[in-house]
């Protein structure tokens, strides 16, 4: 009996033995299992922290964006305002120059009279000269500016004849066949004191009607300021006219005209004030179709824009392979992890994925400095903010 009690006890300790070696067998197998997941795991859980940070880095770049975006409406709207500013001061100048406002009446007359043959125009339309010459040059010409210059003696003599047929007033003509130059030799000009230029060299005009400027202008001496002006006079003993750039006159023989200019016409500079406004409006074009391309690029270049995860139906251009195929097959062919697959950050247009986080953008759609675009992902970039720390947990 006791001996069958031993023979029992002995099969059931073997029969123990084994079933502790199988425990023991299959606690190794499950922890190296165990350690598989566990490595598994972090590995998910590193990638999860690089989307993390992808995420936020979008975030980043998406204030970035609607920061340039708001900087650029304002850009815009600034253009717009210099426009408009500019385009109506263009009108003013062009109107004032086809009616030939700040002419007196018969001088008007005789410029819209297209019968009248011979008409060259007034000498304040057919010089120009740099913006800080105007008011020397203005005050130089006087009432010179109002003399209208004709051809020959004829001509002036049938316009004369119209102004007395209609009591328009009277008018000074400049015959081109008979007045000749009286420019001033620089070498006669005994002074110490440093002056700019003689009148006649600081404006532009037709050759044709060099006599006539070097007439009015080429014995007047544009000088800086009222003191050298003095100066100058008096060391040429007042053979001169001398004009400074304030529009204040020494007279030959002594006398002086100065005090404020009324410029209110612009008879001078309105060709001027109308080739700077055209080139103003073009520069605030140029600028402004800079702004929109930009806005564009930004706002509208892909409309649409959205993160999210995989759907049915995406396909992706890897860069550099230019062919397009099903996101899934890509996804096989790179081996991303399944337990990736369903949460990996995804920039999509409709079902077309531009951005795949890890892999980088597709094909031929990397931005630059100067292709940048806003990306629409508020409300997108949440939801799958929320899904990664989700599945983080």
């Amino acid at each position: 009996m006791l001996g069958a009690n031993i023979e029992n006890i002995n099969s059931r300790s073997e029969v123990i033995d084994n079933n502790i070696a199988d425990i023991n067998t299959s606690l190794e197998q499950k922890k190296s299992i165990y350690k598989e997941k566990e490595e598994k795991v972090n590995e998910i859980k590193v990638e999860l922290n690089k989307q993390n940070t992808t995420l936020n880095n979008l975030r980043e770049e998406l204030q970035n964006y609607k920061n340039e975006n708001r900087n650029i409406d304002i850009k815009i709207q600034n253009n717009n305002y210099s426009q408009k500013e500019y385009s109506s001061k263009l009108q003013i100048y062009k109107d004032m120059e086809k009616h030939n406002e700040g002419f007196n009446r018969g001088v008007k007359e005789v410029l819209k009279n297209k019968n009248l043959s011979g008409i060259c125009g007034a000498l304040g339309q057919v010089i120009t000269t740099k913006a800080e010459y105007e008011k020397a040059i203005e005050a130089a010409l006087g009432a010179y500016m109002q003399n209208i210059i004709t051809t020959d003696q004829f001509a002036a003599k049938n316009a004369i004849a119209y102004l007395k047929k209609n009591n328009m007033g009277r008018v000074t003509f400049l015959p081109m066949n008979v007045i000749k130059s009286k420019r001033i030799n620089e070498n006669t000009i005994n002074s110490k004191t440093p002056y700019i230029k003689i009148a006649s060299d600081l404006v532009e005009f037709d050759e044709q009607y060099r006599d006539i400027i070097e007439n009015i202008l080429g014995r007047t001496i544009v000088i800086d300021n009222i003191d050298n002006g003095i100066k100058f006079a008096n060391e040429t003993n007042h053979k001169f006219k001398v004009v400074t750039l304030d529009g204040d006159i020494l007279n030959p023989g002594g006398s002086l005209t100065g005090g404020s200019l009324k410029t209110s016409t612009n008879i001078l500079s309105r060709k001027r004030l109308i080739s700077d406004f055209e080139e103003k409006i073009q520069v605030v074009h140029k600028k402004d179709l800079k702004n929109r391309a930009d806005y564009a690029r930004i706002t509208t270049l892909y409309t649409g824009l959205v993160l999210r995860a995989r759907q049915p139906g995406d396909r992706f251009r890897p860069a550099g392979r230019g062919l397009s195929k099903p996101l899934r097959k890509w996804m096989n062919e790179t081996g991303v992890p399944n337990e990736l697959r369903d949460t990996l950050p995804l920039l999509a247009s409709g079902s077309e994925i531009l951005w795949v986080c890890g892999e980088g953008f597709a094909d031929g759609l990397a931005p630059d400095t100067e292709s940048r675009w806003i990306l629409h992902l508020d409300a997108e970039i949440e939801t799958q903010e929320e899904k990664t720390n989700e599945y983080a947990r």
